[in-house]
């Protein structure tokens, strides 16, 4: 059963990449009606090929990692550029490629990084519990952040959708992609601060679990922060639950901070 849930869990890895690819691939072939689309193919390659490679000689959870990192850095961020830069402001609603399917494609993200990180081959090893609890951890905490950084991306999105305008400037508008985008490399970061030893337990790096969290707390939860403030009294759109989702996360950032020096 462990082990079909583990195809099972693989062959959705490869579906959500497939689709996140084809559906990034047509927003500039149906917008721009250009060969652009053969670049976002062409940078989805690496990752896809990394993880097959990854399947065929072991699929440990530090390979996941770097997998993710492929994905974010080289797929992701840039797919993220090229779409809003494009077409962002051609939206329509009335087509099937419009804003609400686009939020659906960024939706893809944090769920591709739950199956990604629980398929790797040693969280089923019985000596490897540290290595289940790291990835239960991360699974909580990076999922949640992502959906984060996909609600601001969405905001934009609802601003620039034809006839439904916030008035959010343009230029505010590209500073909270910036800032989105930055969130989910930072998450590199978070699965770089605990270190995987070979005999199935793990270990923080303090200095660089500092270096996380004041990043996160700085230039992510204060920055969604202050700008969730200005859209919500500025241009009235109410963001009060992820307003309260970034206070809370500000918080614990400290307070994780705090008891990393005192221990």
């Amino acid at each position: 059963m462990a082990l079909q849930l583990l195809h099972v869990g693989r062959f959705v890895v490869f579906a959500l990449l497939l689709t996140q690819c084809g559906f990034f691939a047509a927003y500039p072939a149906w917008y721009k009606d250009d060969l652009r689309w053969i670049g976002v193919v062409a940078l989805y390659l690496p990752a896809l090929l990394y993880w097959l490679y990854c399947l065929k000689t072991g699929a440990e959870l530090l390979r996941m990692f770097f997998n993710w990192g492929l994905y974010v850095v080289v797929a992701l961020v840039p797919n993220i550029a090229i779409t809003f830069a494009t077409c962002g402001d051609d939206l329509d609603k009335k087509n099937f490629l419009g804003p609400n399917t686009l939020k659906v494609v960024l939706c893809i993200t944090p769920i591709l990084f739950l199956f990604l990180l629980n398929t790797a081959d040693d969280l089923n090893k019985s000596d490897h519990e540290a290595y289940r609890d790291l990835a239960k951890k991360l699974s909580i905490q990076i999922t949640i952040d992502l959906f984060d950084g996909v609600e601001m991306l969405d905001v934009v999105l609802d601003d620039r959708e034809l006839g439904n305008s916030y008035g959010i400037p343009k230029e505010f508008g590209i500073v909270m992609i910036a800032v989105a985008c930055l969130s989910f490399v930072l998450s590199l970061l978070q699965m770089a601060e605990t270190e995987l030893l070979d005999n199935g337990s793990t270990r923080l790096r303090k200095r660089l679990a500092i270096i996380w969290n004041a990043l996160q707390l700085s230039l992510v939860n204060f920055a969604f922060l202050i700008i969730r403030l200005v859209i919500f009294f500025g241009y009235h759109k109410d963001e009060s639950i992820f307003i309260a989702k970034n206070g809370i996360a500000i918080f614990l950032s400290a307070l994780e901070i705090y008891w990393i020096k005192t221990n």
